[in-house]
Parts: C-alpha cells; structure tokens; sequence
C-alpha cells in the first residue's frame, strides 16, 4: 500500500539532534576558545546545556544581554527550584534549542562566543 508510513525513508530525529548538538560543540571550540564552558552530554534531545563555568555575570543578565545580539536561549536558574540560591552553577547555564537549522545555531552559537569572550574579559579586569 503507497500509504505505508514504513515505507517513507525515516531519519531518526535524535540523529539529527545529536548531529546539531555537534555544531555547538564545533563552533565553541573554535569561536571560544579563552572561556571555561562545558556542554551537558546530549542523548538525542532537543536541548543543550551550556555551562559558563565563573560566568562573571548571572543568568538573567546574561540573557537579557544575548538578546541584543539577536539569541535566544533559556537562563538556567529557573530549572534548579528548590535549590540553594547561592549555588553558583545554577546562575552559569543555559538551555539552547537544537531545532533551527545547523546552519542558524551555528551563526547564534558564534554570536554568543563573541558576547561571552568580551563579559569574561570585563569581569577579569
């Protein structure tokens, strides 16, 4: 039957999650290299989890000021309720969607490089 959903080629969609996650984890490394970040590993998710290790600003700030630069992403401490508020690293993540194109995460992921370089030269002098 030409109805058959199993007969359509079918690309696994965490494949190509994992394959954007990827670009980030490219494009950091190449656009920030001077900057302590960590990615949580992804496992085919729609997320990424970007930690900015001593980020020199919180969470809020930092997103309120990546809007400027045309990025969206998801300040972290929202997601850490119920924990201690002086916990540092709740205030250095952030959630970035994989659902754009490659290409588009590629170009907010080097703006945002550009961003953080420039706060953790301000804040270490």
């Amino acid at each position: 039957d030409h109805r058959d959903l199993h007969s359509f080629p079918t690309r696994r969609s965490s494949d190509l999650y994992q394959q954007k996650f990827a670009v980030i984890e490219a494009t950091l490394d190449e656009a920030m290299p001077n900057v302590p970040w960590y990615l949580h590993r992804a496992e085919g998710s729609i997320f990424a989890w970007l930690w900015l290790q001593d980020l020199p600003m919180d969470d809020q700030a930092f997103y309120q000021t990546l809007k400027r630069y045309g990025v969206i992403v998801v300040p972290g401490s929202p997601f850490f309720p119920g924990l201690r508020d002086d916990w540092d690293h709740k205030h250095q993540c952030f959630r970035i969607s994989l659902t754009d194109t490659a290409e588009r995460i590629a170009i907010a992921i080097r703006r945002l490089a550009s961003l953080t370089e420039d706060v953790y030269r301000q804040g270490n002098t």
